[in-house]
């Protein structure tokens, strides 16, 4: 799609979505995709930690562990930290799985914001991981447990400002407050509407 297509599609888009009303998402629509959106951050989270936490435990010479010591001590935690910030990306994942329910197919733009999502997604893992990876390569003891939760927080930092820049440069911005309105409709009601 070139950049006037583009313009094009998203004030096509823009319209359409002023016309529409959101839907009410079937059961195992929703927490179908919101399971599976959670478990595919998960694992890769899970892995992320898990190698972190290998690498600074094991290489631990103050206190040295056995393998099986270190894999189980590696795998909880990881467990747990991943599971924390699952629930703490849950909003995200949230979104995402409305957008597929309500908006991809019906917009001329859906197929490349789906797209445009699983590369926040890649950008958010790519950039964490790196953190790990600095924040691991000289971490010992306790000091890990901090320097993860920053590189968690960082990570969401850093994704937010590119893709904020990103939204903005091709002009998807508009398009993503037309979203949070879109899914906003029938939240809120008027106190008119509630004394009749």
């Amino acid at each position: 799609m070139n950049p006037q297509q583009l313009k094009q599609a998203i004030a096509e888009d823009i319209r359409t979505i002023k016309t529409l009303n959101p839907e009410i998402i079937p059961a195992r629509s929703y927490y179908g995709g919101l399971v599976k959106g959670a478990l595919s951050g998960f694992w890769k989270m899970f892995i992320i930690l898990f190698l972190t936490l290998c690498y600074v435990i094991g290489s631990d010479e103050a206190d040295p562990t056995t393998w099986s010591e270190l894999f189980t001590s590696s795998s909880v935690i990881s467990f747990f930290l991943s599971v924390v910030a699952i629930l703490i990306l849950l909003t995200p994942i949230s979104f995402f799985v409305q957008f597929q329910f309500h908006l991809e197919k019906k917009l001329k733009t859906g197929a490349l914001i789906r797209k445009k999502c699983s590369h926040i997604s890649m950008v958010f893992f790519v950039v964490f991981a790196s953190f790990c990876i600095l924040f691991g390569s000289y971490a010992s003891g306790q000091q890990i447990f901090f320097l993860l939760a920053l590189s968690f927080f960082l990570s969401l930092g850093a994704t937010h400002l590119v893709v904020n820049m990103e939204l903005s440069r091709i002009g998807f911005s508009s398009l993503f407050t037309l979203f949070n309105e879109f899914f906003s409709k029938g939240k809120t009601i008027s106190i008119e509407e509630t004394q009749k």
